[in-house]
């Protein structure tokens, strides 16, 4: 196995000060979000996809900021040891899974009930939503488990 070299003292502060960086702004986004969910619930404009798009960016926003903090938000393989390499890839994987059966699973059933197909919009959505999830649940748990 190869030894890495060390990177310097200020090559270190960057990449922190990159990180800290973009939790913030991925927080903010988040909080911005929330912030939006609130004026469409209380202008009584919300719909369920417009309630699924908020609560996706919500989600992903907070998860990104959380990865960044920690250290396991790739910018290249460069920036990562081999455990967050196998935890990132992994996670991709198990996410790619569910994701290719939801739009299997999606296809055969708008084939068999057509009538389902006049909500596609929303079905995508929460696939959109339990893939994200899967993703980060799984990173997470690996890096902190595994």
């Amino acid at each position: 196995m190869q030894k890495l070299p060390t990177p310097s003292a200020s090559a270190m502060l960057a990449r922190r000060t990159r990180q800290r960086l973009a939790a913030i702004l991925c927080w903010a986004g988040a909080g911005a979000a929330v912030i939006f969910l609130a004026w469409v619930v209380i202008s009584r404009k919300l719909t369920i996809i417009n309630f699924m798009v908020i609560v996706f960016a919500i989600i992903s926003l907070s998860a990104f900021g959380i990865l960044a903090l920690s250290g396991d938000l790739a910018w290249s393989d460069q920036d990562l040891d081999e455990g967050q390499i196998d935890a990132s890839r992994n996670a991709q994987s198990n996410a790619f899974t569910i994701g290719y059966l939801g739009i299997i699973g999606l296809w055969m059933g708008y084939i068999f009930v057509p009538a389902w197909a006049a909500q596609a919009t929303v079905h995508l959505g929460m696939l959109a939503l339990l893939i994200s999830g899967i993703w980060f649940g799984t990173w997470v748990w690996q890096r902190w488990h595994g």
